[in-house]
């Protein structure tokens, strides 16, 4: 049935009319010069030359059926090995633009971050020169200096993370990590920047849940959602952190907010690199790269994140990773998880 499909989507014009050709010639050649013998003395026997020149023709058109099957499949084969060749042509095309980009940015990035180290050094300086010290407006600006680079600095840096991990070469070393101590270290380190805009945070842990993860890069995670889940938020708003034992040996951490929320026609592009979704102009500093980040680095733990919205309501993120009691070893090096 699938040889039948396959043949009668790629049947053409140009192959019925092979087929038909093939037909024609066949059935005159069979009709006029008397072919098969056999079939003659059986029509003589019948007394019925009608159905001779039937079968006659039927054989004809078995003939230029084939023809025009073999002439389908065999344009068909030729175009997919066409595909193919092109294919491969612009994969190693892209492999080779991306590692050259790869290179590019880490380069360009390390550029960069000597001359903001020395701005942000020069800047705690200014701000900590008890013999000159500086009035305050210029203390005012000189913060303002300084929260700049900070913010230039961990793109920078971002930049980096995401250039390493479009490299092939890419990995993550997992380990056995306790989730609530990590989790509560996140949250107390973004608690300032949300009573600042007056977003609550609520914490729902489970004690001694030991996961498989890379604790920097789990960190670096939890860190960018909750701090989204923060300044895309509304005044007085609400953000809930919670850990959940899933029963198929998962873990799933849940950063659920009461923010703007995404829109439905953009929840797809929310893990596209430099997509801020229609936030570029708006007061909110970002460059649409740490979820990006995020989702690569949770997949390089043999996890999975994903992502609810809607507009105008909030929006909940879900982080799922291999609990440690499950995954151990050998075994864990090689685990694909189906996700939670």
């Amino acid at each position: 049935m699938t040889l039948f499909k396959t043949i009668k989507k790629g049947v053409r014009v140009q192959d019925l009319v092979l087929g038909g050709v093939f037909f024609g010639i066949t059935a005159v050649f069979l009709v006029w010069f008397d072919a098969f013998e056999w079939l003659y003395d059986f029509s003589r026997e019948h007394e019925s030359w009608e159905l001779d020149d039937l079968v006659l023709v039927a054989i004809g058109g078995l003939v230029g059926t084939l023809t025009m099957m073999i002439s389908a499949v065999w344009r068909q084969t030729r175009e997919i090995a066409t595909a193919l060749e092109v294919a491969t042509r612009a994969r190693n095309d892209a492999t080779l633009a991306n590692q050259a980009k790869s290179r590019f940015v880490q380069s360009m990035s390390h550029e960069v971050r000597t001359p903001l180290n020395a701005v942000l050094g020069f800047s705690e300086v200014l701000q900590r020169d008890s013999k000159n010290p500086l009035t305050p407006s210029q203390k005012e600006y000189v913060g303002y200096i300084y929260k700049a680079g900070a913010r230039l600095l961990q793109l920078v840096d971002e930049l980096i993370d995401l250039a390493r991990i479009d490299q092939a070469t890419f990995k993550v070393v997992t380990d056995d990590i306790y989730l609530d101590p990590l989790l509560r270290e996140v949250v107390e380190a973004l608690r300032p920047q949300a009573d600042e805009l007056n977003v609550r945070i609520e914490l729902s842990s489970i004690a001694g849940v030991l996961l498989v993860a890379n604790s920097v890069k789990l960190r670096y995670v939890m860190k960018s959602l909750i701090s989204n889940a923060i300044i895309y938020n509304r005044p007085g708003g609400r953000l809930k952190v919670a850990v959940e034992q899933a029963d198929n040996g998962m873990v799933t951490i849940s950063v659920a907010d009461t923010g703007i929320g995404i829109s439905d026609a953009k929840i797809g592009q929310l893990f596209e690199p430099f997509n801020r979704l229609g936030h570029e102009s708006s007061a909110i500093a970002g460059a649409g790269v740490s979820l990006s980040i995020s989702k690569r680095l949770i997949e390089a733990m043999n996890g999975s994140i994903e992502a609810e919205s809607t507009a105008e309501r909030g929006s909940t993120f879900v982080v799922c990773l291999p609990a440690a009691s499950v995954v151990t070893g050998a075994e864990r090096r090689e685990s694909v998880t189906d996700g939670c």
